[in-house]
């Protein structure tokens, strides 16, 4: 999601593409709310499982440092399960996967991004718990606004039209952060091997 091959304009045009679609929503045109809701349920567990995947990137550079470091994939195959199986019964038209395709992108972006952020803070106390529990608050908090789309809880479905939309603007802050974020483990990782803060039991 946060891949060097799509250009700006692109990632722009997407981004914009569905501030336009979940805005007609909230305005009760275009696809209905809980349409997006389900766009961003079914793109869920792929997108989850892509931000797992690109943690595993940083782990592996920062293991240089931090020998010890683990990053299980078990608890990653379970949760994107679980997101799939609410998800599925929702599933219906064709043109709520079309929305789900574009959210795996938009949405996806701004899950990233608020991973990273929520990663970057917990690593600084616990190396090894930041790469394997960083994404299960995230990871709720986003299922819990497609759930209220679906819902139609309107107050709660807004807020959740907003994350989707704004924290990763397709990519336009998401590739970027990670970027900045390999450049720093590829240097700081390099530095001689060091115990974790809290070593694993």
């Amino acid at each position: 999601m946060s891949s060097a091959t799509i250009s700006q304009p692109a990632r722009s045009r997407a981004a914009l593409a569905m501030a336009a679609i979940a805005l007609a929503a909230l305005g009760g045109c275009g696809p209905k709310i809980d349409e997006i809701g389900v766009a961003v349920l079914v793109a869920a567990p792929f997108v989850y499982l892509t931000v797992h995947f690109f943690l595993y990137l940083l782990s592996l550079l920062w293991r240089r440092r931090y020998p010890l470091l683990r990053h299980p994939l078990k608890l990653w195959l379970i949760i994107p399960a679980v997101v799939l199986a609410i998800a599925a019964p929702f599933i219906g038209p064709s043109r709520k996967l079309d929305l789900a395709v574009m959210a795996y992108w938009v949405f996806g972006t701004s899950y990233l991004t608020v991973t990273l952020v929520v990663w970057r803070l917990w690593f600084i106390a616990n190396e090894e718990l930041a790469f394997t529990h960083a994404q299960i608050p995230v990871a709720a908090l986003y299922t819990m606004f497609g759930l209220a789309c679906v819902a139609k809880a309107r107050d709660l479905a807004q807020l959740g039209v907003m994350a989707f939309i704004f924290p990763g603007y397709g990519g336009l802050i998401s590739a970027p952060l990670y970027i900045a974020l390999i450049i720093e483990a590829a240097v700081r990782g390099k530095r001689h091997p060091q115990p974790l803060a809290r070593p694993p039991s």
